[in-house]
Protein backbone atom coordinates (compact mmCIF):
# COMPACT_ATOMS: atom_id res chain seq x y z
CA UNK A 1 0.00 0.00 0.00
CA UNK A 2 1.46 3.58 -0.85
CA UNK A 3 -0.44 4.65 1.92
CA UNK A 4 -0.89 3.93 5.74
CA UNK A 5 -4.33 4.28 6.78
CA UNK A 6 -3.10 4.43 10.66
CA UNK A 7 -0.81 6.95 9.47
CA UNK A 8 -3.98 9.11 7.91
CA UNK A 9 -5.80 8.90 11.13
CA UNK A 10 -2.93 9.68 12.95
CA UNK A 11 -2.31 12.60 11.44
CA UNK A 12 -6.04 13.85 11.86
CA UNK A 13 -5.81 16.07 15.18
CA UNK A 14 -3.09 17.92 13.54
CA UNK A 15 -4.44 18.33 10.24
CA UNK A 16 -4.98 21.51 9.34
CA UNK A 17 -5.18 22.73 5.78
CA UNK A 18 -2.96 21.95 2.39
CA UNK A 19 0.28 23.53 3.40
CA UNK A 20 0.23 21.48 6.31
CA UNK A 21 -0.45 18.22 5.11
CA UNK A 22 1.32 15.23 6.34
CA UNK A 23 3.24 13.25 3.88
CA UNK A 24 0.92 10.29 4.31
CA UNK A 25 -2.07 12.61 3.25
CA UNK A 26 0.00 13.64 -0.23
CA UNK A 27 0.19 10.44 -1.13
CA UNK A 28 -3.53 9.78 -0.81
CA UNK A 29 -4.00 12.50 -2.82
CA UNK A 30 -1.49 11.62 -5.81
CA UNK A 31 -3.00 8.12 -5.24
CA UNK A 32 -6.82 8.84 -5.81
CA UNK A 33 -5.87 11.48 -8.56
CA UNK A 34 -6.38 14.42 -5.98
CA UNK A 35 -2.95 16.04 -5.86
CA UNK A 36 -3.35 19.00 -8.58
CA UNK A 37 -6.39 20.18 -6.38
CA UNK A 38 -3.89 20.90 -3.92
CA UNK A 39 -2.32 23.88 -6.04
CA UNK A 40 -5.37 25.48 -6.70
CA UNK A 41 -7.39 25.44 -3.73
CA UNK A 42 -7.76 25.20 -0.22
CA UNK A 43 -8.29 22.20 1.52
CA UNK A 44 -8.70 21.12 5.35
CA UNK A 45 -9.14 17.83 6.55
CA UNK A 46 -11.08 16.78 10.30
CA UNK A 47 -13.03 14.52 12.12
CA UNK A 48 -16.06 14.54 13.87
CA UNK A 49 -16.61 12.41 17.30
CA UNK A 50 -20.07 12.34 18.26
CA UNK A 51 -21.63 9.04 20.22
CA UNK A 52 -18.11 7.57 19.48
CA UNK A 53 -18.39 7.70 15.61
CA UNK A 54 -15.72 9.12 14.45
CA UNK A 55 -16.20 11.18 10.72
CA UNK A 56 -13.59 11.99 8.71
CA UNK A 57 -14.29 15.02 6.10
CA UNK A 58 -12.60 16.43 3.50
CA UNK A 59 -13.63 20.23 2.42
CA UNK A 60 -12.03 21.71 -0.06
CA UNK A 61 -12.71 25.76 -0.75
CA UNK A 62 -12.01 28.46 -3.41
CA UNK A 63 -8.58 30.43 -3.12
CA UNK A 64 -8.77 33.39 -0.87
CA UNK A 65 -6.85 36.74 -1.35
CA UNK A 66 -4.29 35.04 1.46
CA UNK A 67 -4.39 31.85 0.67
CA UNK A 68 -1.28 29.49 1.00
CA UNK A 69 -2.80 27.15 -0.94
CA UNK A 70 -0.31 24.96 -3.12
CA UNK A 71 2.53 26.21 -1.30
CA UNK A 72 4.39 22.52 -0.35
CA UNK A 73 3.85 21.43 -4.04
CA UNK A 74 4.21 24.46 -6.71
CA UNK A 75 4.33 28.19 -5.74
CA UNK A 76 4.16 28.82 -9.50
CA UNK A 77 0.81 27.44 -9.74
CA UNK A 78 -2.05 29.09 -8.30
CA UNK A 79 -6.14 29.69 -8.87
CA UNK A 80 -7.27 33.23 -8.83
CA UNK A 81 -9.75 33.57 -6.47
CA UNK A 82 -13.12 33.64 -7.27
CA UNK A 83 -16.50 34.75 -5.94
CA UNK A 84 -18.34 31.16 -5.06
CA UNK A 85 -21.13 29.80 -4.93
CA UNK A 86 -21.94 28.25 -2.14
CA UNK A 87 -21.29 24.65 -0.45
CA UNK A 88 -21.79 21.39 -2.25
CA UNK A 89 -21.76 18.63 0.74
CA UNK A 90 -21.29 15.10 -1.32
CA UNK A 91 -22.67 11.73 0.25
CA UNK A 92 -21.43 8.77 -1.39
CA UNK A 93 -22.96 5.29 -2.39
CA UNK A 94 -22.65 2.50 -0.21
CA UNK A 95 -18.94 0.30 -0.13
CA UNK A 96 -17.73 3.90 -2.11
CA UNK A 97 -15.72 6.16 -0.07
CA UNK A 98 -14.13 9.76 -0.58
CA UNK A 99 -11.41 9.29 -2.67
CA UNK A 100 -13.44 7.57 -5.63
CA UNK A 101 -15.06 11.55 -6.35
CA UNK A 102 -12.36 13.06 -7.84
CA UNK A 103 -14.63 13.82 -10.91
CA UNK A 104 -17.21 15.55 -9.10
CA UNK A 105 -15.33 17.16 -6.48
CA UNK A 106 -13.00 18.62 -9.74
CA UNK A 107 -15.95 19.63 -11.65
CA UNK A 108 -17.85 21.13 -8.85
CA UNK A 109 -14.51 23.09 -7.79
CA UNK A 110 -14.13 24.71 -11.36
CA UNK A 111 -18.24 25.02 -11.00
CA UNK A 112 -17.05 27.75 -8.12
CA UNK A 113 -18.48 25.46 -5.26
CA UNK A 114 -16.80 24.95 -2.57
CA UNK A 115 -16.96 20.99 -1.62
CA UNK A 116 -17.59 19.19 1.35
CA UNK A 117 -17.21 15.16 1.56
CA UNK A 118 -17.00 13.07 4.21
CA UNK A 119 -16.95 8.84 4.28
CA UNK A 120 -20.32 7.43 5.73
CA UNK A 121 -19.78 5.21 9.17
CA UNK A 122 -18.19 2.06 8.40
CA UNK A 123 -16.76 3.26 5.25
CA UNK A 124 -13.42 4.73 4.13
CA UNK A 125 -11.74 6.37 7.24
CA UNK A 126 -14.78 6.94 9.04
CA UNK A 127 -15.02 4.49 12.39
CA UNK A 128 -17.50 1.57 12.33
CA UNK A 129 -17.99 -2.02 11.43
CA UNK A 130 -17.07 -2.16 7.37
CA UNK A 131 -20.50 -1.59 5.42
CA UNK A 132 -22.33 -2.44 8.32
CA UNK A 133 -25.55 -0.35 9.69
CA UNK A 134 -28.67 -0.83 12.04
CA UNK A 135 -30.75 1.41 10.46
CA UNK A 136 -30.43 4.04 7.14
CA UNK A 137 -31.43 6.64 9.81
CA UNK A 138 -28.10 6.80 11.21
CA UNK A 139 -26.43 8.01 8.04
CA UNK A 140 -29.11 10.45 7.69
CA UNK A 141 -27.88 11.67 11.86
CA UNK A 142 -24.26 11.93 10.51
CA UNK A 143 -25.03 13.84 7.69
CA UNK A 144 -27.22 16.13 10.08
CA UNK A 145 -23.58 16.59 12.34
CA UNK A 146 -21.93 17.22 9.30
CA UNK A 147 -24.44 19.97 8.16
CA UNK A 148 -24.36 21.43 11.65
CA UNK A 149 -20.75 21.40 11.90
CA UNK A 150 -20.63 23.29 8.28
CA UNK A 151 -23.33 25.62 9.40
CA UNK A 152 -20.79 26.19 12.57
CA UNK A 153 -17.57 26.43 10.71
CA UNK A 154 -19.46 29.05 8.34
CA UNK A 155 -21.33 31.65 11.32
CA UNK A 156 -17.90 31.85 13.14
CA UNK A 157 -16.63 35.16 14.03
CA UNK A 158 -19.95 36.48 11.65
CA UNK A 159 -22.05 37.48 14.61
CA UNK A 160 -25.58 36.10 15.29
CA UNK A 161 -26.95 37.79 12.01
CA UNK A 162 -24.31 35.94 9.10
CA UNK A 163 -25.93 35.82 5.87
CA UNK A 164 -26.87 32.04 5.30
CA UNK A 165 -25.19 29.87 2.43
CA UNK A 166 -26.37 28.48 -0.53
CA UNK A 167 -25.62 24.46 0.02
CA UNK A 168 -26.19 21.89 -2.80
CA UNK A 169 -26.36 17.98 -1.94
CA UNK A 170 -25.07 15.44 -4.30
CA UNK A 171 -25.55 12.10 -3.46
CA UNK A 172 -25.11 8.44 -5.42
CA UNK A 173 -26.95 5.69 -4.87
CA UNK A 174 -27.42 5.22 -0.80
CA UNK A 175 -25.83 8.99 -0.82
CA UNK A 176 -29.13 9.63 -2.46
CA UNK A 177 -31.13 7.73 0.56
CA UNK A 178 -29.10 9.64 3.07
CA UNK A 179 -30.09 12.70 1.14
CA UNK A 180 -34.20 11.38 1.15
CA UNK A 181 -33.84 10.36 4.59
CA UNK A 182 -32.79 13.45 6.12
CA UNK A 183 -35.12 15.79 4.28
CA UNK A 184 -38.41 13.68 5.28
CA UNK A 185 -37.67 12.27 8.74
CA UNK A 186 -39.55 15.14 11.25
CA UNK A 187 -36.57 14.25 13.79
CA UNK A 188 -34.11 16.10 11.99
CA UNK A 189 -33.24 19.41 11.30
CA UNK A 190 -34.09 21.65 8.47
CA UNK A 191 -31.59 23.41 6.99
CA UNK A 192 -32.34 26.64 5.48
CA UNK A 193 -29.20 26.62 3.20
CA UNK A 194 -29.95 23.68 1.51
CA UNK A 195 -31.18 24.60 -2.10
CA UNK A 196 -30.36 22.46 -3.86
CA UNK A 197 -30.82 18.47 -3.54
CA UNK A 198 -28.78 16.16 -6.40
CA UNK A 199 -29.91 11.97 -6.29
CA UNK A 200 -28.08 10.25 -8.96
CA UNK A 201 -29.13 6.67 -9.31
CA UNK A 202 -30.92 6.84 -6.17
CA UNK A 203 -31.20 3.43 -4.23
CA UNK A 204 -34.53 2.71 -2.82
CA UNK A 205 -35.30 -0.90 -4.64
CA UNK A 206 -32.30 -3.12 -5.65
CA UNK A 207 -31.77 -4.99 -8.58
CA UNK A 208 -33.99 -8.32 -8.35
CA UNK A 209 -35.42 -6.67 -5.30
CA UNK A 210 -37.69 -10.14 -4.77
CA UNK A 211 -35.15 -12.23 -4.80
CA UNK A 212 -32.75 -10.28 -2.40
CA UNK A 213 -35.55 -10.00 0.36
CA UNK A 214 -36.73 -13.87 0.03
CA UNK A 215 -32.54 -14.43 0.40
CA UNK A 216 -32.87 -12.06 3.12
CA UNK A 217 -35.68 -13.99 4.58
CA UNK A 218 -34.26 -17.21 4.53
CA UNK A 219 -30.61 -16.70 5.12
CA UNK A 220 -30.20 -13.26 7.51
CA UNK A 221 -30.57 -15.38 10.91
CA UNK A 222 -28.03 -17.67 10.23
CA UNK A 223 -25.12 -15.64 8.24
CA UNK A 224 -23.63 -12.22 9.23
CA UNK A 225 -21.98 -11.79 5.68
CA UNK A 226 -22.27 -12.53 2.04
CA UNK A 227 -19.90 -12.55 -0.22
CA UNK A 228 -19.30 -9.12 -2.12
CA UNK A 229 -19.29 -10.38 -5.72
CA UNK A 230 -18.74 -8.66 -9.15
CA UNK A 231 -20.97 -5.22 -10.24
CA UNK A 232 -20.45 -4.05 -13.53
CA UNK A 233 -21.67 -0.59 -12.56
CA UNK A 234 -19.60 1.18 -15.10
CA UNK A 235 -18.25 0.85 -18.71
CA UNK A 236 -15.03 2.57 -17.40
CA UNK A 237 -13.33 -0.89 -17.21
CA UNK A 238 -9.86 1.01 -15.44
CA UNK A 239 -12.16 2.28 -12.70
CA UNK A 240 -13.84 -1.63 -12.03
CA UNK A 241 -10.46 -2.87 -12.12
CA UNK A 242 -9.32 -0.29 -9.55
CA UNK A 243 -11.97 -1.49 -7.04
CA UNK A 244 -10.93 -4.76 -7.47
CA UNK A 245 -7.40 -4.90 -7.58
CA UNK A 246 -5.92 -1.75 -6.45
CA UNK A 247 -8.47 0.21 -3.86
CA UNK A 248 -6.97 -0.43 -0.07
CA UNK A 249 -11.00 0.46 0.92
CA UNK A 250 -12.36 -2.10 -0.94
CA UNK A 251 -13.97 -4.65 1.54
CA UNK A 252 -15.00 -8.06 0.23
CA UNK A 253 -17.71 -8.95 2.06
CA UNK A 254 -21.48 -7.38 2.51
CA UNK A 255 -22.86 -7.27 6.10
CA UNK A 256 -26.25 -9.15 6.09
CA UNK A 257 -27.53 -6.52 8.66
CA UNK A 258 -27.00 -3.63 5.92
CA UNK A 259 -29.56 -5.07 3.66
CA UNK A 260 -31.68 -5.85 6.16
CA UNK A 261 -31.55 -2.00 7.09
CA UNK A 262 -32.19 -1.45 3.09
CA UNK A 263 -35.78 -3.54 3.26
CA UNK A 264 -36.60 -1.52 6.03
CA UNK A 265 -35.83 1.46 4.75
CA UNK A 266 -38.10 0.95 1.64
CA UNK A 267 -40.71 0.35 4.07
CA UNK A 268 -40.74 3.32 5.88
CA UNK A 269 -39.98 5.76 2.88
CA UNK A 270 -43.31 4.52 1.49
CA UNK A 271 -45.16 5.32 4.86
CA UNK A 272 -43.53 9.05 5.17
CA UNK A 273 -45.70 11.98 4.01
CA UNK A 274 -44.77 13.79 0.82
CA UNK A 275 -42.68 16.07 0.96
CA UNK A 276 -42.94 19.45 -1.35
CA UNK A 277 -39.13 19.96 -1.28
CA UNK A 278 -37.72 20.01 -4.99
CA UNK A 279 -35.17 17.20 -5.66
CA UNK A 280 -33.31 16.95 -9.09
CA UNK A 281 -33.04 13.16 -10.43
CA UNK A 282 -30.24 11.62 -12.85
CA UNK A 283 -30.54 8.19 -13.54
CA UNK A 284 -28.92 5.90 -16.18
CA UNK A 285 -31.11 3.73 -18.63
CA UNK A 286 -28.32 0.61 -18.02
CA UNK A 287 -28.66 0.41 -14.82
CA UNK A 288 -28.86 -2.87 -13.69
CA UNK A 289 -27.46 -2.18 -9.75
CA UNK A 290 -31.17 -0.44 -8.38
CA UNK A 291 -34.69 -1.04 -9.79
CA UNK A 292 -34.80 2.21 -11.52
CA UNK A 293 -38.03 2.24 -12.91
CA UNK A 294 -39.77 1.08 -9.39
CA UNK A 295 -37.65 3.83 -7.76
CA UNK A 296 -38.02 6.75 -10.13
CA UNK A 297 -42.03 5.84 -9.79
CA UNK A 298 -41.66 6.03 -5.74
CA UNK A 299 -39.34 8.34 -5.70
CA UNK A 300 -42.10 10.93 -7.58
CA UNK A 301 -44.53 9.90 -5.29
CA UNK A 302 -42.87 10.99 -2.18
CA UNK A 303 -41.53 13.93 -3.69
CA UNK A 304 -44.24 15.45 -6.33
CA UNK A 305 -42.25 18.53 -6.90
CA UNK A 306 -39.07 15.82 -8.38
CA UNK A 307 -37.30 16.63 -11.75
CA UNK A 308 -36.05 13.50 -13.24
CA UNK A 309 -33.56 13.34 -15.74
CA UNK A 310 -32.28 9.96 -17.76
CA UNK A 311 -28.65 9.71 -19.33
CA UNK A 312 -29.32 6.94 -22.27
CA UNK A 313 -26.66 4.08 -22.08
CA UNK A 314 -25.24 5.27 -18.59
CA UNK A 315 -24.61 2.06 -15.79
CA UNK A 316 -25.02 2.97 -11.87
CA UNK A 317 -22.14 4.70 -10.91
CA UNK A 318 -22.88 7.92 -13.02
CA UNK A 319 -19.93 9.96 -11.33
CA UNK A 320 -17.37 6.95 -12.08
CA UNK A 321 -18.96 6.37 -15.86
CA UNK A 322 -17.15 6.49 -18.82
CA UNK A 323 -16.56 9.67 -19.77
CA UNK A 324 -19.21 10.29 -22.64
CA UNK A 325 -22.14 9.31 -20.22
CA UNK A 326 -20.12 11.20 -16.97
CA UNK A 327 -20.26 14.18 -19.15
CA UNK A 328 -23.54 14.13 -19.82
CA UNK A 329 -23.85 13.61 -15.80
CA UNK A 330 -22.01 16.47 -14.71
CA UNK A 331 -23.82 19.30 -17.39
CA UNK A 332 -27.38 18.04 -16.31
CA UNK A 333 -25.39 18.92 -12.41
CA UNK A 334 -24.06 21.90 -14.07
CA UNK A 335 -27.47 22.67 -15.23
CA UNK A 336 -29.57 22.69 -12.17
CA UNK A 337 -27.78 26.12 -11.05
CA UNK A 338 -29.78 27.84 -13.50
CA UNK A 339 -33.05 25.82 -12.60
CA UNK A 340 -32.60 26.83 -8.82
CA UNK A 341 -32.31 30.05 -9.65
Amino acid sequence: MIFSVKSLLDALPQTNSGDQLTEQWLKYYKFYGFAELLDKYQVSIGCLIQDHQQTVYQHFSQPSTNSACGEHLNRAERQEPRAKKGTCIIVHGFMDHSGLFGHLIKDQLAQGWDVLIYDKIGHGLSSGAQYAIADFCHYAVQLEQILEHLAGTQNAGQGEIAPAENWRLIGQSTGATVIMEQALNSELQNFQQIKQRLLLAPLLRSHRHLRVKLMYWLLGSFLQHIPRGSSVNSHDRGFLNFITDQDPFSGAKIPVNWVGAMLKWQEKFLSEPRSSLPITIIQGDDDDTVDWRYNLQAIRQQFPNSQQYMVVGAKHHLVNEKKYWRAQVLQLIKDADTMAD
